[in-house]
């Protein structure tokens, strides 16, 4: 029984360790507010200094000051999912 719970520590620790590699080599930063900035600035050809302030704005309109790692990653998350949804309808046009 301990050995098989070690065995999946160390198989999750390995699954973890490759998933922050991954990130990291796609973003050169662990920051999810960052990896918003990056893939807005694939999209989108504008200086990063204005993406981060387009970022910045939708906060203040959600009256977020100061967002949070989470606040970061949710919208990271609906970014990226609006965006896959943007290229599944380009072929429909």
């Amino acid at each position: 029984m301990r050995t098989r719970i070690v065995k999946s520590f160390i198989i999750i620790l390995i699954i973890s360790l490759g998933a922050i590699l991954a990130t990291w080599a796609k973003y050169q930063s662990l920051d999810p507010c960052e990896w918003l900035h990056r893939d807005i600035s694939q999209k989108i050809n504008l200086p990063i200094l204005m993406i981060k302030a387009q970022v910045k704005a939708g906060f203040l309109l959600h009256g977020i000051a100061s967002p949070s790692a989470g606040q970061c990653i949710y919208a990271w998350w609906k970014y990226r999912f609006e965006n896959a949804q943007d290229i599944k309808t380009l072929g429909r046009e």
